[in-house]
């Protein structure tokens, strides 16, 4: 399988035809689910069953699973036309609704899930970037389905998501446990979730788990990766894998200098290596990297450092007598775009494995006879378009097109595929929808279930931002008629963008400059939903450095 086959992009389903836009979600939206009695009407229209209402206290048809893959674009995933082998994804569109259009609002992780959760935009809840807590104000997902009488858990996969940052309310579970790296595998976060079923799951349920395995560093868990070998002083101290996870090693500096020897045993050539840190928490030690090598000043935290191997270190002892201290590192080589793209996708058929590994789990237990399924992503992730890989700083389809898919067989349509555009932020009321359980009175989402029925035509606008420090601009987008419009600032320039992404769905082709009349109307869109839109403040996370190393390994800080 190559690269390039799994980047087979879902067929186009923006119209050309200008649309009827629903501007109602240009101011906050109170109650925005359909009337129960509707959405049995609605109910009637597609098939679904359970229209007897208290869907949430009805033993199983109560049970819900939410599955978040982090950093997973849609256009690898074999429904939206991939050529990836996705068969546990594909099977649950196979078995659902498959949304082709659905956007997330910010391509970091934290804001990202912030707004799942509360149905809220990031400047509404204020959570612009990792690191920063939820405003306990803002009624969860998780709180309303607890609420109604579900035990709730989750497991997650990133250490931006722990408890500290508020996403754990209304858990009962919340599997936040990380070793040095602030990362678990798909394998990992499954026997954690085995775990918590084997205790006992009590029905109905609300399952949260979060995989994060195409995330950076692009480290598929079955391939072999260079074997780096370290010296101290000329004696060898160990080696470590070069797979960007972290690896400690105890070492005895003497007062001065002291050389820390990196080799590559692998490979006779000399290979390009980024470590994202190279880190002795005391304070009177200094790390010296060789004049050679690139370094990467960070905002916040200690460099990176890119460079070939082997090289020498110098770790600058200031005291006047030995100091026993851990050196923590981490590294992998250099990758090309078509290698990351390669590794990216291997990840993501990696975790599709492990998907179809927890719904069997969750089937021999019989915790999966009729619950509803949610699988989503977070974000999507560049992998080379527009000069960029990664994710956080840009705002096209690459970064903000995911995944979304619901699936309860005998209750949900099978098999159908909705092509309008939707938003992360109608998970929540589509889910109390479907429950008859109370919205909170201020959202931004809507409830998709008269979408699925047919019985609604219009398209709502998408907004879509990210914020400085962690992106390097400050970046606003509002998807609408088929057009894409993103406005950029800085602190000494601003700039705008307008792409039709029917016949350049790339976004290749900036219109801006034309300004053609559309322009000025996804302009006065923008503005007007983000004026005096906060409804919070910026509620900051103390962090110890340890934690600002983990963020910057995840490659959150510049």
């Amino acid at each position: 399988m190559t690269a390039e086959a799994c980047r087979q992009k879902a067929e186009g389903t923006s119209s050309r035809k200008l649309q009827p836009m629903d501007t109602s979600s240009l101011t906050f939206v109170g109650g925005s689910r359909a009337p129960w009695a509707i959405s049995c009407i609605i109910a009637v229209a597609v098939g679904l069953g359970g229209c007897g209402g208290g869907g949430g206290t009805a033993g199983a048809s109560g049970d819900v699973l939410l599955i978040v893959v982090d950093t997973l674009r849609a256009d690898y995933v074999g429904a939206y036309g991939s050529e990836c082998a996705t068969p546990n994804i594909d099977g649950l569109a196979a078995r659902g609704i498959t949304f082709t259009r659905a956007y997330s609002h910010i391509p970091i992780t934290g804001p990202s899930h912030s707004s799942l959760f509360t149905a809220l935009l990031p400047f509404e809840h204020a959570v612009h970037n990792n690191g920063q807590i939820l405003d306990p104000q803002f009624r969860t997902l998780a709180e309303i389905l607890g609420d109604d009488g579900r035990s709730t858990a989750a497991v997650v996969s990133l250490g931006v998501l722990k408890r500290k940052f508020g996403l754990d309310r209304g858990f009962d579970v919340y599997g936040d446990r990380f070793s040095h790296d602030w990362m678990k595998d798909a394998g990992q976060v499954n026997e954690e979730v085995f775990e918590i079923l084997d205790r006992g799951l009590a029905r109905p349920y609300f399952l949260w788990v979060h995989y994060s395995d195409p995330h950076e560093p692009y480290a598929p868990p079955e391939l072999e990766y260079p074997r780096i070998a370290l010296e101290l002083n000329g004696k060898p101290i160990g080696e470590l894998s070069a797979g960007g996870r972290s690896s400690h090693f105890d070492l005895e500096l003497q007062p001065g200098v002291n050389e820390v020897r990196f080799f590559d045993t692998s490979s006779k050539e000399r290979q390009r290596y980024r470590f994202t840190n190279i880190r002795v928490p005391q304070k009177s030690i200094e790390v010296l990297p060789p004049k050679e090598w690139r370094v990467r000043t960070k905002l916040v935290g200690r460099p990176a450092y890119q460079g070939a191997l082997p090289a020498t270190f110098e770790l600058l002892n200031s005291e006047d007598r030995n100091l026993s201290v851990v050196l923590e590192t981490a590294c992998k080589r250099v990758l090309t775009k078509e290698e990351i793209r390669r590794n990216y996708a291997l990840e993501v058929e990696y975790v599709d494995r492990q998907i179809g590994r927890l719904l069997d789990g969750m089937r021999e237990r019989g915790l999966l006879n009729d619950a509803l399924i949610v699988f989503a992503s977070d974000h999507g992730e560049g992998l080379g378009e527009h000069n960029h890989v990664g994710h956080i700083s840009q705002l096209y389809d690459a970064l903000l097109r995911v995944p979304l898919i619901l699936s309860q067989p005998g209750r949900l349509p099978e098999g159908l595929v909705v092509e309008q555009p939707v938003r992360l932020v109608d998970i929540l009321p589509t889910v109390a929808d479907l429950f008859e359980l109370p919205i909170p009175d201020v959202v931004s989402g809507a409830s998709l279930l008269p979408l699925i029925a047919g019985a609604e035509e219009v398209t709502r606008p998408v907004f879509g931002i990210t914020y400085r420090p962690e992106a390097y601009s400050d970046k606003e987008a509002v998807v609408a008629r088929g057009f894409k419009y993103i406005h950029s600032r800085t602190d000494d320039r601003e700039w705008e963008e307008l792409y039709d992404l029917e016949s350049d769905p790339e976004e290749l082709v900036d219109l801006a400059p034309s300004a053609p009349p559309i322009l000025n109307e996804l302009r006065a869109i923008l503005r007007m939903r983000l004026a005096g839109s906060s409804m919070a403040t910026v509620n900051e996370a103390e962090l110890s450095g340890e934690e600002i190393e983990r963020l910057r390994a995840l490659g959150y800080i510049h």
